[in-house]
């Protein structure tokens, strides 16, 4: 579209392409902005090769698979598991497809989230080698997942009695993502509010 004689604008399909070679050693594919907080204060810079768990990226696929009630309680809790795990390098989370706990009061809700994420990244065949049984530690302290084999699933695998019914439906270097037919039940929740 041009809107004057020297001046052009183009559509642009896919974000800017970074051509710093550091950029490109550290896997990313666009320009990175930095990391900011709700009051647009810079936490952290981008380029700091620490960042590698891309927060907005994950929350925004997890929107766009149909997972949007759980993307929009990890956002909800994002900033508190950030402060708790500062080194947070790669994880694994089971996103249920219907996240009814949304609504649920704060700490309760960040409970909730913290048990469906794994502190490491766990594909679907890491899982499915492990013995029944086996603990799963969660960003949820004192609180594990199980691998339970022995429930009745049509086939494939079960955390905590729960199928993995699309195993992973999104993945990179750094975090994967297992959609679960239902979020996980609390009934083993401690009463501390972290």
């Amino acid at each position: 579209m041009v809107l004057e004689r020297q001046i052009a604008i183009h559509g642009v399909l896919a974000p800017f392409s970074s051509l710093r070679s550091k950029d490109v050693y550290l896997g990313w594919e666009s320009i990175q902005a930095p990391i900011c907080d709700d009051n647009s204060s810079l936490v952290s810079d981008a380029t700091d090769p620490r960042i590698v768990l891309e927060w907005t990226r994950i929350i925004h696929l997890l929107s766009s698979h149909r997972f949007v009630s759980f993307a929009i309680g990890l956002n909800s809790v994002l900033d508190r598991i950030l402060a708790d795990h500062k080194n947070l390098s790669s994880v694994t989370i089971f996103a249920p497809p219907e996240f009814e706990f949304v609504a649920s009061s704060s700490p309760m809700l960040e409970k909730i989230v913290r048990l469906h994420i794994l502190p490491q990244r766990a594909t679907y065949i890491d899982l499915a080698a492990l013995p029944d049984k086996q603990r799963l530690r969660t960003l949820l302290p004192d609180v594990d997942l199980e691998i339970t084999n022995d429930v009745n699933v049509t086939q494939g695998l079960a955390i905590n009695g729960v199928e993995i019914a699309a195993p992973e439906i999104l993945s990179s270097k750094e975090f994967i993502v297992h959609g679960i037919t239902q979020a996980f039940k609390m009934a083993k929740f401690p009463n501390a509010s972290r």
